[in-house]
């Protein structure tokens, strides 16, 4: 089973690495994911652990952690910690930074002398770095990792107190408190960064609704929480309200708006018998609704179940990134040492200057080798993709996925709903009996059904009892229906399902859909439903050519209707009347021929061919639940031109994370060879370098969200 928390209180990606190593080798853990920017931990297990029984796990491992359910951590509470966190750092930061202003200025070694200008900056540098120290102490003996940035800011800043006694005064005191005044300064800025970029991505969240109406036996309103209400549960909606589940009006009217699910705003008139999605908001109206399914079953839960997700599934940078933190940090360490070392023994070995100079060299090569600017802004590059995506009403599972997205040859696409607009209508109807009968039969076998043809056959038709004609219902997904109405066997669907029933249809040509219906094995006819292709299907398709990925058309529709369609969007293929199984097929065939395929659906049949692809794509608003469920990225407005957007986003987020490395390593060699090269080079100048390379970086990792992402046209 999978059990979802949130862990409070990371403050470093390598801090984060060594409690999921250590969380994932507890025996009673099969999986665990840790999230270094929200903080999200997903442990797969055998039986449910409770946050305690995480917390004992995670107490070896890193002090000042909590961990608490997801489901009940309280936003609001989490916000007056992160301010109390963050002003008592403030605070820390104003008091050392005036003290050691104090012992520079005034009681400095040409007043005081040596021993009262130590204890000032002494002073200073604990109120500023005691935390540092304790963590640089204690991680080694908790989980036996004896290298993170901690180690070398303590080792670097302890080590510029001490080189004051191998030659002249020169200010070592204050750079030695300066070292960790900046090491804070850009943990301040650290935190709001990951802050934002987690408020950014989980804005979606908002679709939740906080409390729900429900309407007691005895007409009373009771105030519940969504996870409260039962099927059969009867609620009132006002103005204003945010729908808690899935379900149908049983009193009133009123106006939805959808936006916060599709992303546009398209207000829908709603009556008595009229079926409501949670995450729609009533606008004008008063309404009284009977649940139909619990909220962990609504599509709101299902769409918010990704996001939470989206940080478990890391791509192959953010892995990388994981294990180069643990090699880099004691590899940088072996080169200070060297650095400090080495020359002294050719240059001068028994002069104190020598070696206070190169020991200062090594510190400062410490300093600027920490890897918070590479941890910290490779992971955040990748969730300000997400972020983006969501920004335009787009779910990614996870990171994972932007780099299936860069390999991406082919994109396997379902025909109704997807590349149509999934809205049939009633073209010909084709009669061997009366038209009446065939009408009548027809609608009533497709009562049940929720594939967008029955949608089509029943539309504008009074549907509220037709289902109760209805018995022994079964529904063979891309083919067909068999039932019993009025107590009479009726088989409605394609020729090929009439045949394997005994019925035989006549050949018949069309360009539009057909559905057949028999009645006691007598053929009684066909009607043709015309479907509107997309208004920016062919430009999809005109887009994703142009990244040399092909489109191939995979439907359960006939051969005529296929073929029309792949040659109006200049498709690079098409196969037609597939089953589901059929689809699935294709797409291991793609798989082997091309690499890495993509697939996008809406209906339940669309279920195992979205599993099956390396990427798969569902729609949000009108996709089947399971077609949601199973999904890698989640397109709310139902459009298939976001695919296009998704590519686009996958690239920008991977380009952000290389350059981000790329400028990291490149500023750290360029401070490094000035520290060899130049005597008396200011180490605080070294952690400027270090923290202003960081806050560069996050800033440039954060700039993806304000990215404009073009749509289809």
């Amino acid at each position: 089973m999978k059990t979802l928390y949130l862990v409070k209180g990371l403050d470093c990606p390598v801090c984060t690495s060594k409690v999921e190593k250590g969380i994932s080798e507890d025996p009673r853990v099969n999986k665990a994911s840790l999230s270094f920017p929200d903080g999200r931990l997903a442990i797969e297990s055998e039986t449910e652990l409770s946050p305690k029984d995480i917390q004992a796990i995670v107490d070896p491992f890193e002090d000042g952690l909590k961990v608490v359910s997801f489901s009940h951590s309280e936003k609001k509470d989490e916000g007056k910690r992160f301010r109390n966190k963050i002003i008592i750092l403030f605070i820390r930061i104003v008091l050392g930074l005036t003290l050691a202003i104090i012992g520079l200025t005034y009681v400095n070694e040409g007043n005081f002398g040596l021993w009262p200008n130590l204890a000032i900056n002494a002073i200073a540098y604990l109120i500023l770095g005691y935390d540092i120290l304790y963590k640089a102490v204690t991680n080694p003996i908790k989980n036996h990792e004896f290298f993170d940035e901690n180690t070398l800011m303590a080792i670097a800043s302890v080590g510029a107190f001490f080189l004051r006694f191998f030659g002249e005064a020169s200010n070592e005191f204050f750079e030695a408190v300066m070292v960790v005044l900046l090491y804070q300064i850009g943990e301040v800025f650290e935190n709001f960064a990951m802050r934002r970029s987690h408020q950014a991505v989980l804005n979606a969240v908002g679709l939740k609704a906080k409390r729900a109406r429900r309407i007691e036996e005895d007409g009373s309103l009771e105030e519940v929480s969504p996870e409260d209400i039962r099927i059969g549960d009867k609620m009132l909606i006002r103005v204003g309200d945010l729908l808690p589940v899935d379900g149908s009006i049983i009193e009133g009217e009123g106006t939805l708006d959808g936006s916060s699910l599709t992303g546009e705003f398209l207000p829908v008139e709603v009556k008595e018998g009229s079926t409501v999605k949670a995450g729609t908001i009533l606008t004008s109206g008063s309404i009284k609704m009977v649940a139909e399914k619990t909220y962990e079953d609504s599509s709101v839960a299902k769409i918010l179940s990704l996001i939470e997700e989206g940080s478990e599934h890391k791509s192959k940078v953010d892995r990388f990134i994981s294990k180069f933190a643990k090699w880099y940090t004691p590899a940088v360490m072996l080169i200070s040492v060297l650095i400090m070392v080495i020359p002294p023994l050719f240059l001068g070995i028994s002069d104190p200057l020598i070696w206070e100079r190169w020991i200062y060299t090594g510190l400062c090569c410490l300093v600027i080798s920490c890897p918070c600017a590479i941890v910290i802004s490779v992971p955040l590059s990748f969730f300000a993709g997400i972020g983006l995506a969501s920004k335009n009403n787009m779910v990614v599972r996870g990171s994972e996925y932007f780099d299936r997205l860069n390999k991406l040859k082919v994109l396997a696409v379902d025909k109704t709903g997807t590349l149509t607009e999934g809205k049939f209508e009633i073209g010909k109807i084709v009669s061997f009996k009366e038209e009446d009968a065939l009408l009548d039969y027809l609608r009533a076998s497709e009562s049940l059904s929720s594939h967008p043809i029955a949608d089509g056959i029943l539309r504008g038709v009074d549907k509220a009892h037709l289902h109760e004609r209805v018995t022994d219902y079964q529904e063979v997904a891309g083919k067909g229906i068999s039932c019993r109405v009025d107590g009479r066997a009726v088989l409605s669907g394609s020729a090929s399902f009439l045949a394997q029933h005994g019925v035989k249809a006549p050949d018949v040509v069309e360009e539009d859909t057909l559905v057949h219906l028999a009645v006691d094995g007598v053929y009684y006819g066909y009607i043709t439903l015309v479907d509107k292709i997309r208004a920016n299907s062919a430009s999809m398709v005109k887009n994703l050519h142009k990244k040399g990925i092909k489109v191939i058309l995979l439907t359960g529709d006939n051969e005529e209707n296929a073929k029309k369609l792949a040659e109006t969007l200049s498709l690079d293929g098409y196969h037609a009347g597939l089953t589901p199984e059929d689809k699935r097929n294709h797409i291991r065939e793609l798989k082997e021929k091309y690499g890495v395929v993509g697939y996008v659906g809406d209906g339940i049949n669309d279920a195992p061919s979205i599993i099956e692809a390396d990427v798969g794509f569902s729609m949000g608003n009108k996709g089947s639940d399971l077609a949601i469920e199973n999904s890698d990225i989640l397109l709310m407005e139902d459009d298939p031109g976001r695919v296009n957007s998704m590519i686009d986003i996958s690239h920008k987020a991977t380009n952000k994370a290389i350059s981000n490395i790329v400028i990291a390593l490149l500023v750290k060699v360029v401070v490094m060879v000035l520290s060899i090269a130049i005597d008396d080079f200011p180490l605080y100048v070294a952690v400027f370098a270090d923290t202003g390379i960081l806050a560069l970086l996050i800033l440039n990792a954060l700039s993806l969200l304000l990215v404009k992402i073009r749509k289809e046209n």
